[in-house]
């Protein structure tokens, strides 16, 4: 009772004396001794963390003004990157032993005053020239003594949990405020609480013991504690304050996304799974109500967070631990500290950022007065808007800007050189992923004319037009990566400056735009100017404009991501819907545009309507509907597409979106191309239960089955989606299924298929969208679309998407038919009906569009717009032939091309309870690098005989990495110390491979080992490594590859290896090494449980775990005996007629004397040469006629080839020979060429005897035939030559009036060391005919049977061969007769037959019925079998 009755004293003096010291206590001096630290690492795996301390002993002297003057005395810190011992359950960090440089222990440890009001700081005095880091640490203590038990500031809040504590007389121990801190402006909440005197004593003892136990252990040293002394006797309270960040005015934090859509603000208390943040203070203060002291503070500011983005086993962690430990009290004699000689005054504790990016600058960056001109924030902005050419980094560099652009010049330099030198790039020993990300982090702090002077020192480093080339396109993809202010501005001079090729050009103008960190209306006035320009470039443009209104959507319409994925906590809102920019400028632009457009440039229409709905604007919603109403074209696929874009809008503005989707859906006399995409729509305006039950209803009514077909694939799907924002419209869909009419339309009509799969190990969600759109005008889909996301708490990420739009393609399918020789001929007959129904009902030929496609493709934030119509297949045709047809090309040209991407990016940074400037970046930088060689020839227009030839030769690398580091940067000794995850793939093909097509349908390809580099090449290397590090600031080297990098890894690392490819001659080793507790073929199988194929495809290689994981394919090249692997593949094509020999098309069917004047044309330069070869040649092929090949003298089990076809194969085989000696006498080629010639042609010919060997004993039917030879040798310097040939035949034959089809393979396989393997296969397939089609008793009563055979036969070529024979047998039963006599539709059938409607709908569906087979009788003869076995009947219901 006694501790209730204090309690309400205390707190009750507390909230009523506005002019209480409250702890303290006038003309005393306290001693405190104050400990800060902030220590990162991931305690899952292993007490190893990055870290650092500061100590010091903190004097504050209490004076009667309500003023305190306080100062830092012996302070030291020290930095930590090593295991650390566990003291009751926390890592301890031993005292610092470092000095402090003397440019900050000076400011540090000199005094400064503070102003108290009710204990609560209202300002304090630093000296002028104070370097603001400094000032920053000295807000952090005041942010721990403040005690704000007053509760001045409850006005600010709504109200306080506690309403009792107002309406009676008890007074709270419980109530919120707002409070100001080193961390922002948040609502605080207290909790007061009074000890028992045995708590008290458990206390005290309990302090003394881990004193004793930390000096012990040489953590602690400096004075003993005689806080118990000026306790003694006193009462003792606990106080507790908590920090609300989901209620700030005020947060100092940074924060952006670039990749991925994401709800998540960095500022709050957690983000669901991602993050979670806690700031907690316990105060144990003992005296009475007014006077008290502070016995000792504890402060624990933690932020936990997902290491890599989805869930995983370990979790990374940073605490900032803030200890307050009274020393000892004097009262009245004690010398005052001295005030400040020049004071500056801070009106505020909440974390300031240096100026001019100088870490002892005194000046902090200019707060603006006003939240932002661009409406109204909820949270007060602390920086002015950056403009156009000043820097905006709010970290300070370290290093001298002239030093540090002349280490950013060195850097590029020796990128280009990893690049271009096998030797490193081979074994990967640049890792240039790394080494990129580390240089666009210090373009950040770089003004326009820094950036300015770096590119022209870059242009005047290289003397190489290669390397140079390189260097230029890699300095130009940093800048659009960087996404600054004075970036964006350089990149778009380059561009302007007409010196980049069209590629380039787009690529950079989307991803410029993709990347803006602070899109400040000023830059978005720059960047439109910049697509404007680039509008002769129609790749560039689409790119452009699709980007810019990308970004005015997340930036400025979308409320959630316009607050979450931007620095407005920094800055202020950037811009707002109703900024002059969209509604006066850029959304205006694209009308005038559009209604101005060139109708022989449907592609820019269709990019304007695109980009008009991406940014799901208000004031879009009328050029799109003059789009949807054929106003501006009467094209389905351009308004269809406008509905489509409505998406965006429907989402924010779902009530002006919905009744335009439903008056489309609606209105049967609608384009279904234009119906579809309204019901496509429609779940994204969050339709009601009423109107999904309308669009289930006209299931049952609706006259097109390609809107039926849509309607019920979409509210079947709808319940099983994992989309947020579809989640409410599936759990209404689920009750209307019942409500839909149960009809399963096939695959020829339109569907809407959703595949989702929530993963529950990782918290993640996949999901799959397929959406193709079927017309009744056309049986090619005129819309197909895909598209991935996947789903983590509060982010999305888009993967793969693209969407497809096709017009009258079904006169493009007419021609591959044609090609492929499926012509559909037209009997006189129907010919002569159809013109009689054409002049009857006076048909007139409508005119057809011309066939056009386009496709839009998303992925991770980029898009690219593409479309071929006639116009653009004729440029692409005059583009290649030209380049074809150049005679340079004969010659030979390299390529280099090197491409640099962040696929995703979050970056934060802020200040934590210790006063340091937390940073934290999750990237997932990408380099995509080539280099090759080509050679062409066409050909000579006078000659025939000249060579054709395409050779490529090229060396691909890719290295693609995740990185996050989480840390705190010190400003004492320029370190940045924490803990990461590093996740990498990196593969190249530093061997040569080289890819050849010197005569139609067949190609060579090689793969050679890297002339230059003789040591081992790291062909594939995956790996996850979790380490600590204190980087040092002042070099740019990545994170983990700095010096200090110290992996994280338990005791039981599991290591394997492998030896592959021994068999081939090829030293290749798998090398292995797990720090997973439990790692086998069993944890992998429990995992994939987890996931359904969809899902696995896009989340199976996200690691379940962060620990130490590493994979590497290393290819030894002195040690592999195998030094080239060469791969032919020849395909033959040929047709065969009913009772003829087999026809080779192409160039297959020209004769012996015709291929030898071509050998002789291309081997020698004159023609008087190649007529003189010529004579020679024919000369010896009659006598090569008659001498025995083996090649031609293989037998087939239907026997010998003719003595005929003996002779052709074996001219065949001389002028192959023939080949060879001719380039070797021609002195044009070197051996190695001549030889190639030879086994080239050989490889032909093998290919067509084959083929010969296939058809004897087929006589029956025509059809078409395929040959395919695929030959693979390995050559070495010690073993010579070792080939695998693998010989196909592949054909389709019909006859008896198509109603019989023979199908059949024939594959043969002959390898170095067994005898030739064989396998042939055979279906023959009997189709029923049809003799009623149109009445229903006949067509009933007809026997309706379908027969198949399948015989297999495999086996060595020498030894008997095994069989699989397979018979199958369909029909239709009496059983059947009846039902469908019995049926509904065909009752009404005949009813609608009497009344002369024979093609009714209903009809249809009997004859389809009358017509089906229900049983399905099969048997199989398989080779252990003695005899055969009916393996069972199965009868299957066709209605």
């Amino acid at each position: 009772m006694k501790s209730i009755i204090a309690l309400a004293l205390f707190v009750s003096v507390a909230l009523c004396n506005s002019t209480a010291h409250y702890g303290w206590i006038p003309n005393h001096e306290l001693t405190f001794r104050w400990t800060t630290s902030q220590i990162t690492g991931l305690e899952d795996i292993r007490a190893q963390y990055g870290g650092m301390e500061l100590s010091s002993i903190i004097r504050v002297q209490v004076f009667s003004d309500y003023s305190l003057r306080i100062k830092f005395e012996n302070s030291k810190f020290g930095v930590v990157n090593k295991d650390l011992p566990i003291v009751h359950g926390r890592p301890q960090i031993p005292e610092g032993s470092q000095e402090l440089p003397e440019e900050f222990r000076r400011p540090l440890e000199t005094a400064f005053m503070v102003h108290l009001k009710a204990g609560v700081i209202e300002n304090l005095f630093v000296e002028r020239d104070e370097p603001v880091v400094v000032t920053n640490i000295k807000k952090a203590l005041l942010s721990q003594l403040q005690m704000d038990l007053s509760a001045s500031r409850r006005q600010d809040i709504g109200s306080n949990e506690i309403s009792k504590s107002i309406m009676s007389d008890e007074r709270p121990t419980f109530f919120t405020t707002e409070e100001s801190s080193i961390l922002g402006d948040c609502e605080t909440i207290y909790t007061v609480n009074p000890l028992s005197k045995y708590q008290a004593n458990e206390l005290e003892s309990r302090w003394i013991e881990v004193e004793r136990e930390l000096r012990e252990l040489g953590i602690l040293s400096g004075p003993k504690s005689e806080g118990d002394e000026a306790c003694r006797g006193k009462t003792y309270y606990e106080v507790t304050k908590t920090r609300n960040f989901d209620n700030c005015r005020e947060r100092p934090v940074f924060q952006q996304w670039i990749g991925l859509k994401s709800s998540c603000d960095v500022t709050k208390s957690n983000c669901k799974d991602m993050f979670t943040h806690l700031s907690s203070t316990r105060y144990i203060v003992c005296g009475s109500e007014e006077q008290f002291y502070i016995r000792e503070a504890n402060t624990e500011n933690s932020i936990v967070s997902q290491p890599i983005g989805w869930n995983t086993e370990e979790t990374l962690k940073s605490t900032a631990r803030i200890t307050l430990v009274l020393i000892k009290v004097k009262s009245g004699d004690f010398t005052p500290v001295p005030k400040p000689n020049q004071p500056k005054e801070k009106k505020s504790l909440v974390y300031q950022y240096p100026k001019a990016n100088d870490r002892l600058s005194p000046e902090e960056a200019t707060r603006e007065v006003v939240p932002g001109t661009e409406g109204q924030s909820p949270f007060m902005p602390i920086l002015p808007k950056p403009d156009m050419r000043s820097a905006s980094n709010l970290i300070p560099n370290p290093i001298a800007k002239n030093e540090l652009k002349t280490k950013i010049v060195e850097e590029i330099k020796d990128i280009v050189n990893k690049i271009h030198d096998e030797t490193q790039s081979c074994a990967n020993k640049g890792d240039v992923a790394s080494y990129i990300s580390t240089v666009v982090q210090s373009l950040r702090s770089l003004n326009y004319y820094d950036l300015k002077e770096i590119d022209h020192k870059i242009t005047s480093s290289f003397s190489h037009g290669s390397q140079l080339v390189t260097a230029v396109e890699i300095f130009e993809d940093m800048l659009a990566m960087v996404g600054s202010n004075p970036c964006v501005l350089l990149l778009k001079e380059k561009i302007q400056g007409g010196r980049m090729e069209s590629r380039n050009k787009a690529y950079l103008v989307g991803n410029a735009i993709r990347n803006v960190r602070t899109p400040t209306e000023e830059l978005f006035k720059e960047l439109f100017q910049m697509v404007k320009f680039v509008k002769g470039d129609r790749q560039a443009y689409q790119s452009g404009l699709l980007e810019l209104s990308n970004l005015v959507y997340l930036a400025c319409v979308n409320p959630s991501t316009s607050y979450n994925q931007y620095p407005v906590r920094i800055y202020g809102r950037f811009c707002k819907p109703e900024s002059s920019f969209i509604t006066e400028h850029y959304i205006p632009y694209l009308e005038q545009q559009l209604q101005n457009r060139n109708s022989e440039k449907d592609v820019e229409q269709f990019v304007y309507i695109s980009a008009l709905g991406k940014l799901g604007h208000k004031n879009t919603v009328l050029p799109l509907t003059r789009v949807i109403e054929g106003k501006m074209s009467s094209k389905p696929m351009a308004r269809s597409m406008a509905v489509y874009s409505l998406k965006r809008l429907a989402k924010l503005e779902p009530t002006m979106v919905r009744p335009v989707l439903l008056a489309l859906i609606d209105n049967l006399a609608e384009h279904t191309e234009v119906r579809i995409a309204a019901v496509a729509v429609l779940p994204w305006s969050q339709p009601s239960v009423a109107e999904l039950q309308k669009m289930a209803l006209r299931s049952w009514f609706e006259p097109s089955k390609q809107v039926a077909s849509f309607m019920y694939s979409t509210l079947k799907y709808l319940p099983q989606t994992e989309v947020p924002e579809l989640k409410p419209v599936g759990l209404k869909a689920k009750t209307l299924l019942h409500l839909v009419k149960p009809f399963q339309y096939g695959i020829q009509f339109s569907h809407n298929i959703y595949s989702q799969k929530f993963v529950e190990y990782l918290r993640t969600a996949a999901s799959s969208q397929l959406r193709y759109v079927i017309t009744e005008e056309s049986f090619i889909p005129t819309r197909v679309s895909f598209s991935t996301k996947l789903f983590g708490g509060l982010w999305e990420i888009r993967g793969l998407s693209f969407a497809i739009y096709t017009e009258s393609m079904d006169k493009v399918m007419d021609k591959v038919f044609d090609y492929l020789g499926y012509k559909s001929e037209v009997t006189d007959k129907v010919e002569e009906q159809l013109n009689k129904v054409n002049e009857e009902l006076k048909i007139q030929d409508r005119h057809g569009r011309t066939p056009a496609a386009m496709a839009q493709l998303k992925m991770l934030g980029f898009e690219t717009f593409y479309a071929l119509d006639v116009k653009t297949y004729i440029e692409i045709l005059n583009l290649v032939s030209e380049k074809l047809r150049g005679a340079e090309l004969s010659e030979g040209q390299t390529f280099q091309k090197t491409r640099l991407q962040n696929l995703l990016n979050l970056e934060s940074f802020g200040p934590s309870e210790a006063g340091f400037l937390l940073y934290v970046r999750k990237t997932v930088p990408v380099v995509l690098a080539y280099k090759g060689s080509y050679s062409t020839s066409t050909g000579s227009l006078e000659s025939r005989d000249s060579e054709k030839y395409f050779k490529a030769e090229v060396k691909p690398i890719a290295n693609i990495k995740v990185e996050t580091t989480f840390g705190v940067v010190s400003p004492f000794t320029k370190q940045f110390i924490g803990a990461g995850v590093e996740m990498g793939f990196h593969a190249n093909g530093c061997s040569a491979v080289k890819a050849e097509i010197n005569k139609p349908g067949q190609l060579t390809l090689t793969l050679k080992k890297p002339e230059q580099v003789n040591t081992k090449v790291e062909l594939i290397h995956v790996f996850v490594k979790p380490y600590t590090f204190t980087r040092d600031l002042t070099r740019l080297v990545p994170t983990f590859k700095d010096s200090s990098a110290k992996a994280i890894m338990s005791t039981n690392l599991i290591k394997q290896e492998f030896k592959l490819g021994e068999r081939f001659g090829v030293d290749l080793n798998a090398k292995f090494a797990t720090d997973y507790r439990h790692f086998d073929f069993g944890y992998v199988i429990n995992k994939m449980s987890y996931q359904n194929i969809q899902s696995a495809f896009h989340t199976g290689l996200m690691v379940p775990s962060i620990r130490y994981f590493s994979f590497q394919l290393v290819w030894d090249v002195e040690a592999s005996q195998t030094k080239e692997i060469r791969t032919r593949i020849s395909s033959v094509r040929g047709q065969h007629v009913e009772g003829g020999d087999l026809e080779l098309l192409s160039e297959e069917g020209v004769s012996q004397e015709e291929h030898l004047r071509r050998i002789c044309g291309e081997s020698y330069r004159t023609q008087s040469e190649a007529e003189i070869c010529h004579r020679q040649a024919l000369g010896q092929l009659e006598r090569a006629a008659e001498t025995v090949t083996e090649i031609c003298e293989e037998q087939s089990e239907s026997g010998s080839l003719s003595d005929e076809k003996k002779r052709e194969c074996r001219k065949a085989v001389h002028v192959c020979e023939q080949a060879k000696r001719i380039c070797e006498e021609s002195r044009r080629y070197e051996r190695e060429i001549c030889q190639d010639k030879k086994d080239q042609c050989l490889s032909k010919r093998r290919t067509i005897q084959h083929m010969e060997r296939a058809l004897q004993g087929q006589q029956t039917g025509s059809g078409r035939v395929h040959g395919l030879n695929f030959e693979s040798s390995l050559r070495s310097a010690y073993h010579g030559e070792r080939k695998v040939e693998v010989m196909g035949v592949f054909g389709r034959k019909v006859s008896n009036n198509n109603k019989d089809i023979k199908a059949f393979v024939d594959v043969k396989m002959t390898t170095p060391e067994h005898p030739v393997y064989e396998m042939e296969a055979i279906s023959e397939t009997k189709l029923p005919e049809v003799m009623y089609r149109w009445n229903l008793d006949s067509l009933l009563k007809e026997d309706i049977n379908m027969k198949n055979r399948i015989v297999i036969k495999f086996g060595r070529q020498s030894a008997d061969k095994h069989t699989i024979e397979l018979k199958t047998n369909w029909e239709k039963t009496e059983a059947q007769k009846e039902a469908v006599c019995n049926s509904p539709e065909f009752k009404k059938c005949n009813e609608e037959f009497q009344a002369n409607r024979m093609l009714s709908s209903v009809c249809m569906e009997a004859r389809h019925q009358a017509a089906s087979v229900d049983k399905v009788q099969f048997k199989i003869q398989a080779p252990f079998f003695h005899e055969a076995l009916p393996v069972g009947t199965a009868c299957v219901v066709c209605g």
